[in-house]
């Protein structure tokens, strides 16, 4: 046999003796295959005076794990992409038909951990919260082009966006769409869920640490600006986890936090007339408010008028500011919206008016009662809570029901007509289960309410009195 031949053979038995013997080492458990173990054994006993040589080894080994293990690079590289499309951030330069068409690069964050170029789980958090604190967000922009791109100049405004809590909604929106984590980790999704809402919760708490943001306004632009949109769902999504998130929060009070938003929308809503296309997206709000516990108690709460005596009160609050909406005035001295000189107007148009005004009439009240009947049925503390601002409201105006009421209304003491017909209407319609003739509810009717009399808010609670005064 030749020479060559027998020191092959020996090299061969040496090389299998080596791997036997590395493969019962416990500690060759923490590579992903023998040969790893003998690649870094290789790299450990490079001279180690030769930093240059040592460092080349390292990275070689580091390049033969890659290919080694393409699964592992190919879905850190899935997940990278995935995590750009949401959050419109980058730490790479460099063009892919799977990055996002606009994305901002994290220059300080690239720079401060060692050129990584992949976004993944444990960077993620980090690399919202810097982009949230950028100031110049354009100057950052990094552009795909993509041959099949509709709308460059929409793609750069969204990447670009500067309000924080418009930003996180929108990337919540995308996240909810992206498809990708239905092949990657399920716990990915719950993380980026959770970095989301923790950032919106901490800007709702820590408002001084976004200076120049309105951060209330920002929750009434969110809302109302996606209520005829695809994302619909997703930003109603968005806020009530990140409402419930505030209401747990040991840091902040959820009715503090949300009476700045609410007072917005109580403003709006008393200038708005019945015409405005913006009652709508008023009413999808007050029924978002209605489904949650925490948020439907905030919104009874903050519609409990300083002085539970007055009448008027009731009206100009948040609840009564949605049931003052009416074609009626709301006083005597208003000049009328409808009808104001019927003399010069055809009575084909006066049918038109009339029609229309009945179609807005009739969703106000479908609309205001859906909210009340989800309210009434959410909670029994919520259940009360509204029971007890409706007893309350219709004591505080029982006035009304007398000669003199057009007299008090100019004195601006009871609530405009408008409001107590939607209030009527609404109750009419509560009451419809046990008013329909041989309703086997009418029987559960305690006779005896009308002359029940409740010494305190517990009582009531637990026997149901509500109403106050004589009935």
């Amino acid at each position: 046999m030749a020479s060559g031949t027998v020191v092959k053979i020996k090299r061969e038995d040496d090389e299998m003796d080596s791997q036997q013997h590395l493969g019962g080492n416990p500690f060759a458990a923490l590579f992903s295959s023998v040969n790893d173990v003998q690649r870094f054994i290789a790299v450990k006993d490079v001279d180690r005076s030769d930093p240059v040589r040592q460092m080349s080894a390292s990275i070689e080994l580091a390049e033969d794990h890659q290919k080694n293990d393409p699964v592992d690079s190919d879905e850190a590289l899935t997940l990278s992409y995935a995590l750009e499309r949401i959050f419109l951030i980058t730490l790479d330069v460099e063009n892919s038909a799977l990055k996002p068409s606009r994305s901002v690069f994290l220059s300080d964050m690239f720079a401060s951990n060692h050129k990584q170029t992949r976004l993944d789980m444990n960077v993620l958090e980090q690399a919202v919260f810097e982009r949230l604190l950028m100031q110049q967000l354009k100057g950052n922009v990094i552009a795909s082009a993509l041959p099949d791109e509709s709308d460059p100049q929409a793609a750069y405004v969204e990447a670009v966006e500067p309000a924080v809590l418009l930003y996180l909604g929108q990337c919540y929106a995308r996240l909810l769409a992206e498809k990708t984590f239905e092949k990657v980790t399920t716990g990915h999704l719950k993380k980026c869920k959770d970095i989301i809402i923790s950032n919106a919760t901490t800007a709702l708490v820590m408002t001084d640490l976004y200076t120049g943001q309105n951060l209330h306004q920002q929750i009434c632009d969110l809302f109302f600006n996606s209520t005829s949109t695809s994302n619909f769902d997703s930003v109603k999504e968005f806020l009530q986890r990140v409402f419930v998130s505030l209401d747990e929060s040991e840091e902040a009070s959820l009715n503090d936090s949300m009476a700045p938003s609410l007072e917005i929308i109580r403003t709006e809503l008393l200038r708005l007339s019945i015409l405005d296309p913006m009652v709508r997206h008023y009413l999808e709000f007050l029924k978002f408010m209605s489904t949650t516990p925490c948020l439907a108690q905030v919104l009874i709460n903050y519609s409990m008028p300083t002085n539970e005596k007055d009448g008027k009160g009731y009206a100009v609050s948040l609840l009564g500011s949605v049931l003052s909406l009416s074609c009626l005035p709301k006083n005597q001295l208003v000049t009328a919206e409808f009808f104001n000189k019927p003399s010069t107007v055809s009575q084909q148009e006066h049918q038109i008016t009339e029609r229309n005004l009945w179609l807005l009439i009739k969703n106000l009240n479908d609309e205001i009662y859906t909210a009340f009947y989800n309210m009434l049925r959410l909670s029994p503390e919520i259940r009360h809570l509204l029971l007890k601002w409706l007893g309350k409201c219709l004591h505080a105006n029982a006035e009304k029901a007398k000669m003199w009421t057009q007299h008090a209304a100019e004195d601006g003491t009871l609530a405009p007509d408008g409001f107590m017909l939607n209030l009527g209407n609404v109750l009419l319609r509560l009451c419809k289960p046990f008013s329909k003739p041989q309703s086997d509810n009418l029987m559960k009717v305690d006779v005896a309410y009308a002359k029940a009399t409740v010494n305190d808010d517990d009582e009531s609670r637990v026997r149901g009195k509500h109403l106050q005064g004589r009935v």
